[in-house]
């Protein structure tokens, strides 16, 4: 697990260990999946991918919690709240938003070549300096932002709290992503 100090907030990129073909096996599994509300609820991803979605799911809690560790805490992430894909074609962004949790993951099951958009997370304290040679610095709403570079089979994670966005997908394929609010003790 790499740990970052940013802003200085406490970011972390993995790569998790999974079959060689996993991605290729859950973007299927995902193919038939959409979001619907059920009794007022949000749509759970991970309710409706019983098999590879379950695989995810029960990564993005041990990464978690390797994560968690290296920061130095004793929170353990019990669960995940919610997750959801994202389809982005050409042309589609994320704007600027934050989480009503402690703890947010992005796992990259697909990102193709080209300019598809990096996640972009703004600098909370623009007088901060960032230390970071593997990933950019760029200029978002006026202030700092530090961008994460997606990549296939990429896990990110970071606070709920630090506003992030996307930049629009310039490429001519689709950009996915899974997105999950943590549950933390």
């Amino acid at each position: 697990m790499n740990v970052q100090e940013l802003f200085p907030i406490k970011v972390g990129e993995v790569f998790p260990d999974f079959e060689p073909n996993f991605n290729q096996n859950l973007l299927a599994e995902m193919h038939n999946v959409r979001p619907t509300e059920t009794n007022g609820q949000k749509f759970n991803f991970f309710d409706y991918c019983p098999v590879y979605g379950k695989i995810l799911e029960a990564e993005i809690i041990k990464q978690a919690n390797s994560f968690l560790e290296a920061s130095g805490t004793t929170r353990k992430c019990t669960g995940i709240v919610r997750g959801w894909p994202t389809w982005a074609k050409f042309g589609d962004m994320h704007m600027p938003e934050t989480h009503h949790v402690m703890l947010v993951a992005v796992y990259y099951p697909y990102i193709p070549e080209g300019p598809c958009g990096n996640l972009c997370l703004l600098d909370p304290a623009p007088e901060t300096k960032i230390k970071n040679k593997v990933t950019t610095n760029t200029k978002m709403s006026g202030g700092t932002a530090h961008e994460i570079k997606a990549v296939t089979g990429k896990m990110v994670f970071m606070p709920g709290y630090l506003q992030h966005m996307v930049p629009p997908n310039m490429s001519n394929d689709l950009r996915v992503s899974i997105s999950a609010n943590l549950r933390l003790d």
